[in-house]
């Protein structure tokens, strides 16, 4: 824990000595970035494609608030973004905000859940605005061990699809709090008893859902095709790498929950072990054998 608030503390007195002249040139911009994508919690493949042995431990997974440096510079750099930065840059503005409520549950025990549900709110907005080409498609296949549920996505680049799996695992968080805080924190009155059973069950829809789509996204980074191709055990390229890396934290997520069924607990564990094998990392065995055990994964950062 201690080396993670170091890093962090690191990368925001770096951008404070930049100062708002990084965002004076595309290279500043994109610094910054890539900064706050690794503390926020982005699985971004440009950012692992820099430092692809590192494994970004975010504020998102810790369970803390972004750094008030953070936020105060992502408010001045939006006016200088355009096109996939913006776009970016929106969902990370989001996540922030979701990194606060967490804390807030974490430490204070406490989760409005008309917050989270305007977080819900934009980030259905924000699919809204993206682009044509952002747009995946759909392939129905035979039953294969390859694909989860008869089907895969196909997307136009690889950070297409992790920016894609970004909004869902942003969208599985906020409904898996939605459903702790009415469950846990605020049991509901007698009158109010059936509007909440109501939302959980929406929320829970919402979630098996996007859960299923990131483990839809699988196949597309291991090169599949129509359960007759194959799923190479090693990356051609280093952007590979970087690629098949920002879909580990995707993966964790959607099996992690607890109403994941076994059955995609025991896939998302065989398609862990099988990135890391790729990317040459020990990071995934660990994930796998949390899902084995059902542990959580902030009882084990805390522990380092």
């Amino acid at each position: 824990m201690r080396s993670w608030a170091d890093h962090i503390k690191g990368a925001v007195t770096l951008l404070e000595l930049r100062g708002e002249d990084q965002f004076c040139n595309s290279i500043g911009i994109e610094i910054f970035s890539q900064l706050r994508a690794q503390i926020v919690g982005l699985s971004d493949p440009k950012l692992l494609s820099y430092l692809p042995n590192q494994q970004t431990i975010s504020c998102l997974q810790r369970e803390v608030a972004i750094p008030n440096t953070v936020v105060r510079w992502s408010n001045k750099v939006c006016s200088y973004m355009t096109g996939h930065d913006s776009i970016s840059h929106n969902l990370s503005d989001i996540l922030a905000r979701l990194c606060s409520i967490k804390e807030d549950i974490h430490t204070r025990r406490r989760a409005p859940v008309s917050a989270l549900l305007k977080i819900h709110e934009d980030l259905q907005n924000w699919v809204t605005t993206i682009p044509a080409i952002y747009i995946y498609t759909t392939v129905v296949v035979e039953t294969c061990p390859e694909v989860l549920s008869g089907y895969y996505h196909m997307y136009h680049k690889p950070w297409i699809a992790a920016l894609w799996n970004n909004y869902r695992c942003a969208t599985i968080l906020v409904h898996d709090l939605i459903i702790y805080t009415l469950s846990t924190l605020n049991p509901p009155s007698l009158n109010d008893k059936q509007d909440i059973l109501d939302r959980l069950v929406i929320s829970q829809s919402i979630m098996d859902r996007h859960c299923l789509e990131i483990c839809a996204s699988v196949p597309y980074y291991l090169n599949f095709q129509n359960c007759r191709g194959t799923c190479p055990d090693s990356p051609d390229s280093m952007s590979r790498v970087a690629d098949c890396q920002s879909l580990i934290w995707p993966v964790y997520v959607a099996a992690s929950m607890d109403s994941s069924s076994d059955m995609m607990r025991g896939w998302a564990m065989v398609q862990l072990i099988r990135l890391g094998r790729m990317i040459g990392t020990q990071h995934t065995n660990v994930l796998a054998s949390l899902l084995k055990s059902r542990g959580e994964i902030s009882k084990w950062l805390e522990g380092e």
